[in-house]
């Protein structure tokens, strides 16, 4: 990050940039530095996994997704993610386990 005095949600649009033009290291960058400043930004966490996954690191994705998970239990984006990533890797009953909540938590 540029900017010394972004907020939060400053860092988390421009990590939202970095990644929509495709600049995976600079958001990675900028979601780490706002979970070192708020570890607790679910959001955030599951768009470091969506990063993570485009660097190909499944790991570090599916750590990230579980992460976003446990800070909400309900969080449906990260729960299709982590289903994604659980049917990328032929786990169907972990992924249906995940797609299952992530319906549940929104229906539409």
């Amino acid at each position: 990050m540029n900017k010394q005095n972004l907020t939060l949600k400053e860092a988390m649009i421009l990590g939202v940039q970095h990644q929509q033009k495709s600049n995976f290291e600079e958001a990675k960058k900028i979601y780490q530095n706002i979970l070192k400043i708020d570890p607790k930004q679910a959001t955030v966490a599951s768009n470091l996994g969506l990063v993570f996954v485009e660097l190909e690191e499944y790991q570090e994705a599916k750590a990230c997704y579980e992460r976003a998970i446990e800070l909400d239990p309900n969080h449906p984006e990260a729960n299709n993610n982590l289903g994604t990533l659980f049917r990328r890797h032929k786990e169907y009953q972990k992924a249906k386990s995940c797609f299952e909540k992530a319906i549940q938590s929104k229906p539409d």
